[in-house]
């Protein structure tokens, strides 16, 4: 490769690392959000579980205070 090529190549490489980078980024995102949609499921129906849970009589098998 002569000198005159090689700057050009790199240009070239240049040029395309931003679309990679971009693509990357937008998976990462979209890895975030499902993430955060998950926490979301989670977090709305925990109340209600743990009440479940620290309720005396609310499932079969805990004892029932009196």
């Amino acid at each position: 490769m002569s000198r005159i090529e090689k700057p050009f190549k790199v240009i070239e490489a240049e040029a395309k690392a931003p679309a990679f980078i971009q693509k990357s980024l937008q998976q990462d995102i979209q890895d975030i959000r499902n993430v955060l949609s998950v926490l979301h499921t989670f977090s709305a129906g925990f109340p209600e579980v743990m009440n479940q849970l620290l309720t005396p009589g609310s499932k079969p098998g805990t004892s029932k205070t009196q």
